[in-house]
């Protein structure tokens, strides 16, 4: 049985206005191909998925997050960056928002056990 190892290869590109954005490149590859030390430039192109790099202002401080994007080039990439950036923070505002909700309705439901009296013989949880 053949086995194939994942190879990734990445670089990381960045604009003079902050942008950063990388570029992941997978290839599989034998444990033969390996030991060959095959070119990197054999690695398949088709394989190539671009990631956005942004630092958020965050209560804990600053946070680094990646978020995909899709592109078909390098070029294109860097012009998608904003657009993918801003709908990486809608979706984490989101989580955000559905989190705090579920912790409001926790605090809810505690605030209702603890005034709640017991009667003779039973245990409420």
């Amino acid at each position: 049985m053949k086995i194939n190892i994942p190879i990734r290869k990445v670089e990381i590109f960045q604009a003079e206005d902050g942008r950063k954005i990388e570029q992941h490149t997978t290839k599989f590859m034998s444990k033969t191909e390996i030991e060959e030390n095959i070119n990197e430039n054999e690695i398949n192109q088709n394989n190539i998925i671009y990631f956005g790099v942004a630092h958020l202002e965050t209560p804990m401080g600053p946070q680094e997050i990646r978020f995909p994007i899709e592109a078909k080039n390098l070029k294109e990439a860097f012009y998608n960056f904003v657009e993918n950036l801003n709908l990486m923070v809608k979706e984490l505002e989101k989580v955000g928002n559905q989190i705090s909700t579920a912790s409001q309705q926790d605090l809810n439901m505690i605030d209702a056990m603890e005034n709640q009296k017991p009667s003779k013989g039973k245990i409420i949880f």
